[in-house]
């Protein structure tokens, strides 16, 4: 007899549908991907490989009800907290565009209603992972809500083409016109010295006249 189908029933098809999932990846993953997949499913392997040895052995002196329960709520937060990996990414970028605000929706809701089925039934188990992960999602669609998808990328800068040039010629014609412009600046040099000189002649023949007038 099935003991709670509305718990055994939908994490059975949780398991098929994650062994999938998790083999589609294997297929489609590539290089540092495949190994933390590896390194993922040998880590659930090994947790769960040390708990039950250590319930056979009598080392775990809980039930296994309350051992597995701990062990389930245990993976399920990081099933919960798995959009919150990139945090403080968000955070530093201003931009959420990583998280998926469907999937931040649909777990609010699913840790929402477990977590009334949980409560309704007295099931600790059921209702505090549940109650959790739906803080957790809440705050995910929050933080998508403050940041949403950044700045919108800039349009690109079209292509302009631009004339060759010759640089043995830019640099010709630079000097050519610095020794213009020197030149035309040491002609007025020239004259206004010229025309100081011719003043300060003129004032000495007016002087002279003056003299002679006496």
């Amino acid at each position: 007899e099935i003991a709670n189908f509305w718990v055994i029933g939908p994490n059975l098809f949780n398991i098929l549908a994650g062994a999938y999932y998790t083999k589609s990846g294997l297929k489609l993953a590539e290089g540092d991907d495949r190994l933390t997949i590896f390194k993922t499913l040998a880590s659930y392997a090994g947790l769960f490989t040390v708990v039950h040895a250590g319930l056979r052995s009598g080392l775990i002196q809980m039930s296994q009800r309350v051992t597995f329960g701990l062990m389930a709520n245990f993976c399920l937060l990081f099933f919960y907290a798995a959009p919150l990996a990139t945090l403080s990414e968000v955070i530093r970028t201003k931009d959420a565009s990583s998280i998926d605000p469907l999937l931040a929706a649909c777990g609010m809701i699913n840790g929402f209603f477990w977590f009334v089925y949980g409560w309704g039934v007295r099931d600790v188990f059921i209702w505090l992972p549940n109650i959790m992960g739906f803080a957790l999602n809440a705050l995910t669609a929050a933080v998508r809500a403050q940041y949403g998808e950044g700045a919108e990328p800039e349009e690109p800068v079209p292509v302009v083409d631009v004339p060759v040039v010759d640089v043995k010629e830019a640099v010709r014609g630079s000097f050519t016109l610095v020794r213009q412009m020197s030149s035309k600046l040491l002609e007025k040099e020239r004259r206004y010295h010229v025309m100081q000189e011719h003043q300060r002649n003129m004032e000495q023949y007016g002087r002279a006249a003056i003299v002679m007038a006496k």
